[in-house]
């Protein structure tokens, strides 16, 4: 189940929890992945948003026609295991508003985490947070899904970095 978007500038249940995204250590996949998800949420929690919009338009402008796609359906693909498996709130940031993204809640945090121990092939640490997620024993979706989006991760290239930095679109804001 996703949840709120705090877009009340730290308004929610883990307000007090966020902490600055510069303090995660998140390299620039890392980022892009968490900028996808936050689209991918809008659009769960705001369907007129059309986020998913945004998210596949940010990773095709990000990587292309091939990868970019490839990479925002590997995205959705783990949300979708999420919420599945998941029986409580998935809070996350607004990410069409810079104030707001340059915070990170403990549930995005945990999935980027996941995706890091896939990526450096840590079974078991990525095994605890995958429960941890889903908060129950099953999280065999997510474990899947989480492995194959660190697969696409570990096979796409950014180029230089001035071609990607930036949000995605504001139109939707």
């Amino acid at each position: 189940m996703l949840g709120d978007n705090d877009h009340g500038h730290q308004a929610g249940p883990d307000a007090g929890r966020s902490v600055h995204v510069d303090a995660c250590g998140f390299d620039a996949k890392e980022m892009l992945v968490l900028e996808l998800m936050r689209y991918f949420c809008l659009s769960y929690a705001e369907p007129m948003t059309q986020g998913w919009l945004s998210a596949f338009s940010r990773a095709q402008g990000v990587l292309g026609q091939a990868d970019g796609p490839m990479l925002a359906c590997h995205v959705s693909d783990l949300l979708s295991a999420v919420r599945r498996e998941r029986k409580t709130q998935f809070n996350f940031i607004d990410p069409r508003c810079a104030q707001c993204a340059a915070r990170v809640y403990p549930t995005e945090l945990a999935l980027i985490l996941l995706l890091r121990s896939a990526r450096q092939a840590y079974p078991e640490q990525m095994r605890a947070i995958a429960r941890d997620v889903v908060g129950d024993e099953d999280a065999d979706e997510t474990l899947g899904a989480g492995h194959a989006l660190a697969g696409c991760l570990i096979k796409i290239s950014l180029g230089m970095p001035e071609t990607w930095h930036g949000a995605a679109s504001r139109a939707i804001h």
